[in-house]
């Protein structure tokens, strides 16, 4: 099975999706304070 990121082709998108991930984690931890310490826990590096 071919390693998808590792395509250069499909660099650019994961690059974008990881970059949307970031931002999607940053605005439900930052709304949520009461599940802040989930959002350790869900979104590892």
């Amino acid at each position: 099975m071919a390693n998808i990121a590792s395509d250069p082709a499909n660099q650019t998108t994961s690059a974008k999706a990881a970059t949307l991930l970031c931002k999607l984690k940053e605005v439900i931890c930052k709304e949520n304070r009461s599940i802040q310490k989930s959002c350790n826990v869900l979104f590892l590096p």
